[in-house]
Formats: structure tokens, sequence, C-alpha cells
């Protein structure tokens, strides 16, 4: 991540909303790892992901819950060849999709709430991006500012 100008504060406020820093988080919609890359993202920034069933998302027309989109629930998970799961390699490309989120959306906050739907702000979870800019932002500088490098 130091290779990318976005800061680690701003990187470990994202991990601590996406995945609450659990290397085997696996969301509804198949986002997996700590950093929560869904399989074409991951792939499209390096990562080596299985193909998996179903690898999209869409809600089901009749009801509010999630169809059957999940490509890579726990218990179908390949942790050993998805690197989505590797802690090492999901960090760096990690941070070049959040700073090339907010390039393109040429804003902070809109970036950071592409990282979470894809588009500069319009779709993302309204809490999502408060989250990470409002609550974990500030306690990771209080916590980098402790401890040095």
């Amino acid at each position: 991540y130091t290779n990318y100008p976005i800061g680690r504060t701003l990187l470990a406020a994202l991990i601590s909303q996406e995945s609450g820093w659990n290397p085997t988080a696996v969301s509804a919609c198949g986002a997996a790892g700590m950093t929560q890359f869904i399989p074409s993202t991951a792939r499209a920034y390096g990562l080596d992901v299985p193909s998996y069933d179903k690898e999209y998302c869409s809600k089901c027309p009749h009801d509010d819950s999630v169809s059957a989109c999940n490509s890579c629930t726990p218990s179908k998970c390949q942790f050993s060849d998805d690197e989505r799961f590797d802690v090492r390699k999901t960090i760096d490309p990690a941070a070049r999709l959040l700073k090339d989120n907010i390039e393109r959306c040429k804003d902070v906050r809109a970036g950071v709430a592409a990282y979470n739907s894809g588009s500069c702000g319009a779709d993302a979870d309204s809490g999502f991006t408060a989250a990470i800019l409002d609550k974990y932002y500030p306690f990771w500088v209080n916590c980098f500012q402790k401890v040095p490098v």
C-alpha cells in the first residue's frame, strides 16, 4: 500500500468496515476475504480466484433476500486456491482499487463508496462511507499517532 498515496489510515478504516479484519469473511454477495473483493474485481487486480458457480449478485425480485448469488459460502470456499483469503496478497490490490476509485470519482468520499458499490457513491449503502470516514478513519488516525511506523 505504500506505493499508492491513499495512506495506511484510509486503508485500515476501509478494512475495518469491510470485514472487521476477518481474513475469512464472506459477504452475502460473494465478496470475500479481509478486503472483500468480488471474484471479477479480484481477478482484474491480479488475484487468482477459482471459478464459482455464480459470480454475480442480484436481489430476488419477489422479496428482499439476496438470491443464491453467493459465489463462495464458507462451506464452498476454496480457501487454499482463492487469493482473496491471503492477507499478504490482498492489501496491495485493495490499495490500488481504492486509489483508482478515488481518481475516477474525483472525490475521496465518492471513491470510498465506489469500493462498496462500483459506482461513485450513488449505489453504496449510506452507512458504509460514513462508517469508514467518520468512525474508523478517526480511530486509526489516533492509533497510528501513538504507534510509530
